[in-house]
């Protein structure tokens, strides 16, 4: 009579597998989740540029830099620069900006994406801050020149810039040099 052998996985073989995949999972996870973080951070650097060009558009037909509102009708009819940069939060289908006393020019954000943009008194200067809701640093740029700067805190992932704790110092406007001073360049 012939006997019947069952084969199959013993159980110190499944416990290797299992450990095994624990291991890389362990890996993984903490990767995953400084690339989502990294690409976070793009997104609101993109912004930056593109918020900047529109500053630099909005100074080629009027001379003047505007200040982040997210109520550009109301801004423009004042006849005024706003006195301080309205933090505007993206959300689907709104319409955001920057306003100086003549003219608005809008700019389109990334979704979950924080922009501040403070022009000087006259509207011959201005710094433009962004930050993404995920992300863990806050990009300045001046259109005093080029550079791209930052600041970076893990405390301030899952915060936009008006709860980032600790809060975020906006610089002064007189010069280029109030970025280089306090914050890194890219």
């Amino acid at each position: 009579m012939k006997q019947n052998k069952e084969s199959g996985f013993t159980l110190i073989e499944l416990m290797i597998v299992v450990a095994i995949i624990g291991i890389l999972a362990a890996i993984a996870i903490p990767q995953f989740s400084q690339y989502r973080i990294k690409a976070f951070n793009s997104a609101a650097q993109s912004d930056l540029r593109n918020a900047k060009l529109a500053e630099e558009s909005l100074y080629a037909d009027y001379q003047q830099y505007g200040q982040s509102t997210a109520t550009k009708a109301t801004a423009i009819a004042v006849g005024t620069l706003l006195g301080a940069g309205t933090e505007l939060v993206s959300t689907a289908g709104a319409t955001n900006g920057f306003v100086n006393n003549k003219a608005g020019q809008g700019v389109g954000l990334s979704s979950n994406v924080t922009l501040r943009a403070d022009a000087a008194g006259t509207g011959s200067s201005a710094v433009i801050y962004t930050k993404h809701a995920q992300g863990d640093r806050i990009f300045a740029s001046d259109t005093d020149g080029t550079a791209i700067y930052f600041q970076t805190n893990i405390g301030w992932v899952g915060t936009d810039m008006a709860t980032s704790t600790p809060a975020l110092t906006f610089a002064t406007i007189s010069t280029a040099d109030d970025l280089a001073a306090a914050w890194i360049a890219l």
